[in-house]
């Protein structure tokens, strides 16, 4: 049987969508009164970021990875002088406090999803020697029980363990590296995190299921999805968004998993509307131009690459149209941040590489038991 494309395991999670971005300078305008404002994208040399200009305003975008090694550190000099030095700053669900409450909504979240019926128990709709291999992989004791659950939380799950076999962590995370660094600095959040669990945990039963089979064909296909991560981990790391562009567009169709039109739904919910609403809150961010002020965004780089994507959507006049609409979501009410500079003079002279180990042994001293924050990526 053909294996589950990379796609199929970030989209089944959701945030992991380890998640990539677009290589091109592109350019759009937009009227303002009587007067024509261009915004103008362009990639930056350092991996993954870009900047959206328009007149004085300036956006700095990071397209992260959720899950991450050593191997990504340490960020370039750039990239953290434009972070500490932003006048605002955005992330997918915002700061910390709203990070360590995923455990507990996810909590909420699974026992919304627990089947009494006997019907419904997921030993009847996987066949023996794919319950063997969870049993293998998860241990008799952990899948049992899960079982009895909605299938969305198999199909989540199977994908972290993927990353967890590559050498991945949430700990280690693009994502965490920023938030902790920001310390005391207001993050916003471009979506809530309720947002991200109902994507996850949507569609119906056999909707869910068809989910899971396309992550169990990662695992039983395990040394050629590894492949395919490593692949994944290696342009991101190189800075190559053409090859991860082609490898987000592949998907290998199996026998039990979803229709064209199954995938293409889940993919609107998963990616498109949520790029809709972030480029309207790029575009109210960016404003008439005329106010000078840099922000500093974060967040999975699949949303800014190819089409579709929220550079796609601030960039194309044919799309352009959608961000006038008033169904999208709003940002959070502005408000200034308050940027406390703890550092002394030497610490400010310390080098990039430096800066970065003393995040990374924060970060390792409070890496978390479990993965259930790493399905934050996309």
């Amino acid at each position: 049987m053909k294996y589950k494309n990379l796609r199929r395991k970030f989209l089944s999670i959701l945030f992991i969508t380890l998640i990539i971005s677009i290589s091109t300078i592109s350019c759009a305008s937009t009227k303002n009164s009587e007067n024509i404002i261009k915004t103008k994208i362009t990639k930056l040399p350092e991996r993954m970021f870009w900047e959206i200009k328009r007149g004085e305003a300036s956006i700095f975008v990071l397209g992260t990875i959720h899950v991450a090694d050593k191997n990504f550190y340490p960020i370039e000099e750039t990239i953290i002088n434009e972070f500490d030095s932003a006048d605002e700053i955005y992330s997918e669900i915002g700061d910390l406090e709203e990070l360590n409450a995923l455990p507990l909504k996810l909590q909420k979240m699974m026992m919304k999803s627990m089947n009494l019926e006997p019907e419904k128990n997921l030993s009847n709709f996987l066949a023996k020697e794919d319950i063997k291999l969870l049993y293998k992989e998860f241990g008799k004791k952990n899948i049992e029980p899960l079982l009895s659950f909605d299938p969305w939380i198999l199909a989540w799950l199977i994908p972290q363990m993927i990353y967890q076999k590559n050498g991945l962590n949430p700990a280690y995370g693009i994502d965490m590296y920023f938030i902790k660094r920001a310390k005391e600095r207001k993050i916003n959040a471009l979506e809530s995190a309720d947002l991200q669990f109902d994507i996850i945990s949507s569609g119906t039963f056999e909707e869910q299921l068809k989910r899971l089979y396309e992550s169990m064909e990662s695992l039983k296909n395990l040394d050629q999805s590894l492949e395919e991560m490593h692949e994944l981990r290696e342009a991101y790391l190189e800075n190559d968004t053409e090859t991860i562009n082609k490898m987000l567009k592949k998907r290998t169709k199996i026998e039990k998993g979803m229709t064209d039109e199954e995938y293409e739904e889940f993919t609107q919910k998963l990616l498109i509307d949520r790029n809709i609403a972030w480029a309207k809150i790029f575009d109210k961010l960016l404003g008439d131009g005329k106010t000078a002020k840099k922000v500093f965004v974060f967040a999975g780089t699949g949303h800014f690459i190819g089409e579709n994507s929220v550079f796609d959507f601030l960039t194309n006049e044919n799309k352009r149209e959608i961000l006038k609409e008033e169904n999208i979501n709003k940002p959070k009410e502005d408000e200034k941040n308050k940027i406390e500079k703890e550092e002394d003079e030497s610490e400010k002279k310390d080098n990039t590489e430096d800066k970065n180990l003393d995040i990374e042994s924060e970060i390792e001293e409070n890496k978390p038991e479990d993965t259930n924050k790493s399905e934050l990526i996309d």
